[in-house]
């Protein structure tokens, strides 16, 4: 209610138009649970307990039970490697391991690898397949892939590692290593392999560099079949022909599975991934297009603000897309009332001669309130809408504060860019 009040003040003087803006929302409880180590370790719990049902699922030939003779020590095992992956997210991803969204998604995506896995497991034993099909027919990319889409190279090179280790569990004891081994190849390709994809077509060549990197793995396992083979445990040298393109389909379908999984975790995890943000900068967007043609000089500017940006993320490590993104966006604020901005009065008569400075004032910064009001309006990423609420701080406009000076009705809080929260990075 004394909202209401003080926009009427405002109103009365001149000083607002009388509408209220969309503002960005910031829940707190949702904050705050997305950084509680209560709801982590409930994640981690949920976890050990879906392995502990594959676990119960698995028969007496698989690696789990064949450590040491003792279920004790495969249990022990299976203990030690989440332990140590949840340590390693605590040591060296300290974002995902903050975030408990992404924190989530981690094991999530980890765990959709081994259902598939165990399935794949159940489905070679229904049809009576060789045991050692599994390692041709698993999806051993999807959790590598869907990680370095969605959260970067990193995770999902923390993906190879505990998935290998983890699915290794799983499969039948006699192909154990060779598993582990294929599988870390396969998820290393994937993680090379949409690094730096910037087309949602090109998936499924990822995919097809998974599984070649499959096949490669298995034949180098074939040359040295002394060591590692054991009759009926891996497909020999004769047979990697036959089976090598059921491999490369394995990795294309593991692709399109990912594919079709990206929209859904995106929208659920409220992440963008680069070819998102590539989509995001289609300079047909309706915001853009309006910029062209009602605020020229300010789409100039953009542009150029735009390239600056991206060449400086390139230099300092930053993600070049999403930055050259935002600062396309920054300023759409300016299209509430272009024409009070210089760089569109293509120097025609300066409506702000006919203004206070404080009007002025309010004017240069009200512009960032309409941007926000506009992205909300549009729909624009969250991170869009941070950059363009935190692009100016809250620095002093120098100009009118000291027009307002020499009239001798200057001050600085009326002439001060509003920050309404503690600006972040979000080029990462």
């Amino acid at each position: 209610m004394w909202d209401f009040f003080k926009r009427q003040r405002l109103q009365r003087k001149g000083y607002s138009c009388g509408k209220k803006r969309r503002e960005q929302n910031r829940s707190e409880w949702v904050e705050a649970l997305s950084s509680s180590p209560y709801v982590r370790a409930l994640i981690v719990a949920s976890f050990v307990c879906a392995m502990g049902v594959m676990v119960r699922m698995l028969d007496e030939s698989s690696v789990f039970w064949n450590l040491g003779g003792s279920p004790l020590l495969g249990i022990g095992c299976l203990s030690a490697i989440i332990l140590t992956a949840v340590a390693h997210l605590r040591i060296y991803l300290c974002p995902c391991y903050a975030s408990n969204g992404r924190f989530l998604l981690t094991f999530l995506a980890l765990l959709l690898q081994l259902v598939l896995l165990q399935g794949t497991n159940f489905l070679i034993k229904l049809n009576q397949l060789p045991e050692s099909s599994v390692i041709y027919f698993a999806p051993l990319a999807l959790a590598p892939m869907l990680m370095t889409l969605l959260l970067g190279p990193p995770h999902g090179l923390f993906a190879v590692i505990y998935g290998s280790l983890l699915g290794t569990l799983l499969t039948p004891n006699d192909i154990g290593l060779p598993f582990a081994i294929v599988s870390a190849a396969s998820g290393w390709a994937a993680v090379r392999a949409t690094q730096s994809l910037r087309k949602r077509g090109t998936l499924m060549r990822a995919g097809f560099y998974a599984g070649l990197a499959g096949v490669v793995a298995c034949a180098l396992l074939g040359q040295m079949e002394p060591v590692w083979h054991s009759p009926g445990s891996l497909v020999p040298w004769k047979r990697l022909a036959a089976e090598a393109p059921v491999m490369l389909l394995a990795g294309i379908l593991t692709s399109t599975i990912a594919g079709s999984l990206l929209p859904l975790l995106e929208g659920l995890f409220r992440i963008t991934t680069t070819v998102s943000w590539l989509e995001l900068g289609d300079l047909n967007h309706p915001l853009l297009r309006r910029m062209t043609m009602e605020a020229p000089g300010t789409w100039h500017h953009s542009l150029m603000v735009a390239n600056l940006a991206e060449a400086a993320a390139l230099d300092v490590g930053a993600n070049p897309t999403i930055c050259r993104v935002c600062a396309l966006f920054h300023d759409v604020g300016k299209l509430t009332k272009p024409e009070y901005y210089i760089e569109n009065t293509n120097g025609s008569e300066n409506p702000h001669d006919d203004l206070t400075p404080n009007m002025s004032a309010l004017v240069v910064i009200s512009h960032v309130k309409d941007g926000v009001d506009l992205a909300l309006k549009h729909k624009l990423n969250p991170q869009i809408i941070d950059v363009i609420q935190q692009h100016h701080g809250n620095s002093l406009i120098v100009y009118f504060y000291r027009r307002a000076r020499h009239h001798q009705s200057g001050r600085r809080r009326g002439v001060r860019q509003p920050l309404p929260f503690q600006a972040h990075s979000i080029t990462h």
